[in-house]
């Protein structure tokens, strides 16, 4: 079973970290931790990931401070970059950001109105710079927390609600548009009644006909609205809005809880669907100030039906959730209710795989209730974000599982005949980040590479013809391992070496004065060129015959030398040949 692979904790010092009285399930075991900084994490619930690095921000608590990029590959390498310009009146708390290349990040951010700013990153394994490249405004001074996703297309769509949402029977919510050519677009006020309260929204885009789905719970009502979207060649288009998606009325103890859920939203290609996390109508008061309540996910399918797996144990019902999709588990992050003490600042991770929850991973604990949580995309990390507290330290760990990558050759073909210059392609996943692949030639290591794509080259004419093995190997950050196996038939012409010989002077003659040293060079691909020595230094390179060169000896010693010729034909094959001849010095 896969259970979470990373996780990323904000944890102070003297805090705990891992108590043995919580195990870790059977098949995980935590086996490092990283240190990220001083400070505390930022954004409202994904973290950037691309191409095998991750990307977490936050507030840095140590010298003059500053907004940071904390980098972390999957080799283990790492980096802090300092992100100059972040707007200093960003509600840290209130946005998203994503990468959308190894060195490009988004940051959509703010409370009224909000901004869109592009960083450009230098520096290599990691970055180490970050420049400020562009920033753009949306919305109006009562436009507030917006979320951000990358569409299948490459596009960039941003979303977000309006303070006067709070206590009104009206408000709106807007939509930025960012197209694959780098044009910016929006849709505000795009207005949709609420009753009363602020506000939470979550985006998601369908992965079976790539329409965008908003999702919007108001404090307070017992409803979550969706909005559909669609991606036209001018932009945006909103299609419909349905103030009563899921209901207390209609779905039960699945609709929301009345207060102010978090929505969590991710769309789901191994299982084609959406899945809307939020705290449910399945509650416990605890106190006048605790209530608990169990997580409902919705799978929602584009014609709007919907199906419901739910996560029986009382968690707060307001606080942050986070939510990993893998094609066999669905990793949750939460705060239970702790019923002897009443406080819910203990973070926990529980994972659903072969129609059951797993058992509960303890992440840690916090001095006091933990505003957020931070979520992977395509990896398995969570990250718990504290409150601002001096001496505050974030740390990144990670947990092992035992499940192999999967990994297989699509290109050469099993059996097939190469020639030449040969790319091999090679398809690999897995829940854990890839640490590098390797190519073995007949048992013996080739190549490796930690990169996508994932491709050798395989110089075939430095090869033996005939009938070869060709295995590649992958390894994940847990060091787990799988191979797979091709056999390949080379076949390259062969080509005879060129001749070459020396047809004057006659070896073991003797000469003096001017002499002509003529070369006779053929190949049956064409001479690319002839090199001639005296004495193994090279006087003449020629790249067409006549290959002669005119050799004075008055400045050669008397006695013994040694004339070479060496032609080249035009595959790289060589001939070499030498000669012997007496210099005579004349009286």
């Amino acid at each position: 079973m896969k259970i979470v692979a990373l996780l990323l904790i904000a944890i102070m010092l003297s805090g705990i970290m891992l108590s043995p009285s919580r195990s870790f399930s059977d098949t995980t075991s935590v086996t490092d931790k990283t240190l990220i900084g001083t400070g505390f994490l930022i954004g409202k619930g994904k973290l950037a990931e691309f191409g095998g690095m991750s990307s977490i921000l936050y507030m840095s608590l140590s010298g003059s401070g500053g907004v940071y990029a904390f980098f972390k590959d999957n080799l283990g390498e790492t980096s802090n970059v300092l992100l100059p310009g972040f707007p200093s009146s960003a509600n840290y708390g209130c946005g998203e950001y994503i990468m959308t290349a190894k060195d490009e990040m988004w940051i959509f951010f703010g409370t009224g109105p909000l901004t869109a700013v592009q960083y450009k990153f230098s520096g290599s394994p990691l970055p180490t710079v970050a420049m400020l490249v562009s920033s753009k405004t949306f919305g109006d001074s009562s436009s507030f927390c917006p979320s951000l996703i990358k569409l299948s297309s490459g596009a960039l769509i941003g979303a977000w609600t309006q303070k006067t949402a709070y206590n009104s029977t009206s408000g709106a919510l807007g939509f930025a548009y960012h197209s694959p050519s780098g044009n910016w677009s929006q849709i505000f006020p795009y207005t949709v009644k609420y009753s009363t309260g602020g506000v939470r929204l979550a985006l998601a885009q369908h992965p079976v006909d790539n329409s965008i789905w908003v999702f919007s719970k108001q404090d307070g009502a017992q409803q979550i609205y969706a909005n559909h979207l669609t991606e036209t060649s001018n932009g945006l288009s909103v299609d419909w809005t349905d103030t009563n998606f899921i209901t207390q009325g209609v779905d039960g103890t699945n609709g929301p809880e009345g207060e102010f859920p978090y929505l969590v939203a991710v769309g789901d290609k191994s299982r084609n669907t959406i899945l809307l996390a939020y705290q449910d109508d399945q509650y416990k008061i605890y106190s006048p100030y605790v209530k608990g309540a169990y997580v409902s996910i919705a799978q929602i399918n584009t014609d709007k039906t919907k199906s419901y797996l739910v996560f029986p144990k009382y968690v707060e019902r307001a606080d942050y959730l986070g939510l990993i999709v893998l094609p066999d588990s669905i990793s949750l992050g939460y705060f239970p209710i702790n019923e002897t003490t009443l406080t819910y600042n203990d973070a926990y991770v529980s994972s659903y795989s072969n129609g059951s929850w797993g058992q509960s991973v303890f992440l840690g604990t916090s001095y006091t209730n933990p505003p957020g949580l931070g979520y992977g995309i395509n990896s398995t990390q969570f990250a718990v974000d504290l409150n601002l507290y001096p001496g505050n330290q974030l740390y990144l760990f990670h947990e092992s599982t035992t499940v192999p990558p999967t990994i297989s050759i699509i290109s050469p073909t099993n059996g097939s005949t190469v020639a030449g210059i040969t790319t091999v392609n090679v398809s690999i996943s897995d829940s854990l980040s890839i640490s590098k692949i390797q190519l073995y030639l007949d048992s013996t290591l080739y190549g490796e590479t930690s990169t996508t794509p994932y491709t050798f080259t395989l110089d075939t004419t430095k090869i033996s013809n005939g009938a070869h093995t060709v295995l590649v190997k992958a390894f994940d950050i847990s060091g787990n391992s799988a191979s797979s196996q091709i056999t390949i038939n080379i076949s390259n012409v062969v080509t005879a070496s060129p001749l070459v010989s020396i047809t004057n002077p006659a070896a073991g003659s003797t000469v003096t004065g001017k002499v002509t040293i003529s070369v006779s060079a053929s190949s049956s691909s064409g001479i690319g060129n002839v090199k001639m020595y005296i004495d193994n230094v090279l006087v003449r390179q020629i790249i067409s015959g006549p290959y002669t060169y005119k050799w004075s000896t008055s400045n050669i010693a008397s006695g013994m030398h040694t004339i070479t010729a060496k032609a080249y034909d035009v595959s790289g094959k060589n001939a070499v040949t030498s000669e012997t001849v007496n210099v005579s010095k004349r009286k």
